[in-house]
């Protein structure tokens, strides 16, 4: 009789690429920009050839410029190739993009493709996000309906629900008042919604204005920003 026997056997893994990836600046204020840092580490025994990593920047950020260790980045399809990585070696993409008012903002990279076969996909996926901070307020309104300048534009302000807009004219009159501003499509677009001196409803006077922007910060705060609108 034959008795069957069972061993353990272990198997090294010889081809094996790490992705990385971090942000220089977790919390930056919107109109900043941040550097992403994505690391392709060779932890594997055997070279890699035509590495192909897939690294497109979601909709939060507006590309600027990407340096590399080896090989060449494509910011249209956001992918990052590199011919050769040897054994115990490490390459890098530096990206730096600006941060938008309003989007997406979770960055992530992962390794597309490669020869050989990487087959521990545990590790070849990395991300990085930030949280933005502050408003950016655009001082112009041009209320002609082409498109530009439309209304009183104030950059990530829906991020902060919590405010409040007032809009002064040179006599200190005031013409304009909302809460929630930028919500709901509750904007500013030349027309007095109903003070004293303009009729409700009514295009103001072309000329310099005065805002004053109230808003609770994320950490409870209140802010208040002011500055002069000027209306064509």
């Amino acid at each position: 009789m034959r008795a069957d026997c069972h061993f353990p056997v272990t198997i090294a893994v010889c081809s094996d690429i790490a992705i990385g990836k971090e942000v220089n600046n977790p919390k930056p204020i919107i109109g900043e920009n941040v550097i992403f840092t994505i690391t392709a580490s060779n932890i594997g025994t055997t070279s890699f050839h035509n590495v192909s990593i897939s690294e497109m920047l979601p909709s939060g950020y507006q590309y600027v410029i990407a340096t590399v260790s080896s090989g060449d980045y494509n910011s249209i399809n956001g992918v990052w190739n590199i011919s050769d990585i040897a054994a115990g070696a490490t390459e890098k993409l530096m990206l730096t993009a600006k941060v938008m008012g309003i989007g997406d903002y979770l960055n992530i990279a992962y390794l597309s493709a490669s020869t050989p076969t990487d087959y521990n996909p545990d590790n070849n996926r990395a991300e990085a996000t930030v949280v933005p901070v502050g408003v950016i307020i655009y001082n112009a309104v041009s209320a002609n309906g082409d498109g530009l300048n439309d209304y009183f534009k104030i950059e990530g302000l829906e991020h902060y629900p919590d405010n409040t807009v007032e809009i002064y004219n040179r006599w200190g009159a005031k013409i304009y008042e909302t809460k929630s501003y930028g919500l709901n499509n509750n904007v500013f677009r030349g027309i007095s919604n109903g003070k004293l001196t303009i009729k409700k409803e009514k295009q103001v006077p072309v000329g310099t204005y005065f805002y004053i922007l109230r808003y609770k910060s994320n950490e409870g705060s209140r802010i208040e920003k002011s500055g002069y609108l000027y209306v064509n």
